[in-house]
């Protein structure tokens, strides 16, 4: 059964996940954005790349892919694989 979350359990579960991502791994936001975690920055940041069509290819040629940050605060509805 689904239900919404309070704010506070919502922050809760957000960091959960967030302490699981290392190097390497596999996560999305709500199943809608995929990443793979490259290093960690900090606490609340960390460096990946997204699984755009772009990304995919480039993985696969073995070619650079493009690197962003993302802060702990841009992580809604955050799984981690």
């Amino acid at each position: 059964m689904l239900r919404v979350l309070s704010e506070e359990e919502e922050l809760k579960s957000r960091k959960r996940a967030f302490a699981k991502i290392k190097q390497g791994s596999l996560f999305n936001f709500g199943g809608e954005k995929y990443f793979i975690a490259v290093t960690e920055i900090s606490k609340k940041e960390c460096e990946v790349i997204e699984l755009t069509e772009k990304n995919k290819k480039n993985i696969i040629l073995e070619n650079e892919c493009e690197h962003s940050n993302l802060h702990f605060d841009q992580m809604v509805a955050l799984n981690v694989r």
